[in-house]
């Protein structure tokens, strides 16, 4: 992947963390997790896009996801174009495959 890894591939702790479901308060850096580092997160804009459909949106903080709010990111994502938009498609799987599983994904910040 281009943008995002897996834990297994984390050498730092400058990641913004994708865990499935509801963020337990205790357990980091999941196995099935995903991960985007700090400097792409930043570099892309990301905040901005989730910032118009994510009310309380903290890029360091955690950060409960629908699936409803999700397609609104992906919708703006994708009539934006670019970088943006190659960056949140690549995630679109492993969110598709979390929402059958779980009603939200919760993004956890620095």
């Amino acid at each position: 992947m281009k943008y995002f890894i897996y834990e297994n591939q984390r050498n730092s702790t400058c990641y913004h963390e994708w865990y499935k479901g509801h963020f337990d308060g205790i357990s980091f850096w999941k196995s099935d997790s995903l991960l985007i580092s700090d400097d792409i997160h930043f570099t892309l804009g990301l905040e901005e896009i989730f910032s118009m459909f994510i009310p309380d949106y903290d890029p360091l903080g955690e950060i409960e996801v629908s699936e409803n709010q999700w397609n609104m990111i992906m919708q703006k994502a994708s009539e934006t174009g670019g970088q943006i938009y190659e960056c949140l498609q690549e995630a679109d799987n492993w969110v598709k495959e979390t929402f059958k599983e779980y009603n939200i994904f919760t993004m956890i910040g620095m």
